[in-house]
């Protein structure tokens, strides 16, 4: 797994065309990326992280809007995976919120 975690971060790294891709294909990178983000881990963490940030620097907003829009289940489950990713830092603490 940690070296198909590096082949995906290095083709998001190095991959400028993914309008090549079919939207489906798009979604299966970013689950990949985010699925890797997700591991317990380190390497497969850190290469998934790599992943998804090459994959969002290296598309324009149509293309990515285009790959999580939608109802169907992948848009869904892209979803769902993002937010888990952007949580996962903030798991463990303990915030008060004070207005």
């Amino acid at each position: 797994m940690i070296k198909n975690s590096w082949v995906l971060a290095n083709l998001c790294a190095n991959f400028t065309h993914f309008e090549l891709f079919s939207t489906e294909e798009n979604q299966k990178i970013l689950l990949m990326s985010l699925g890797y983000c997700n591991s317990n881990k380190e390497k497969l963490i850190s290469n998934g992280f790599r992943a998804l940030g090459f994959y969002i620097k290296n598309n324009n907003d149509e293309l990515l809007c285009k790959t999580i829009e939608g109802k169907d289940l992948e848009a869904e489950n892209i979803k769902k995976a993002l937010s888990e990713v952007y949580k996962k830092p903030f798991s463990k603490c303990s915030v008060k919120v004070i207005f």
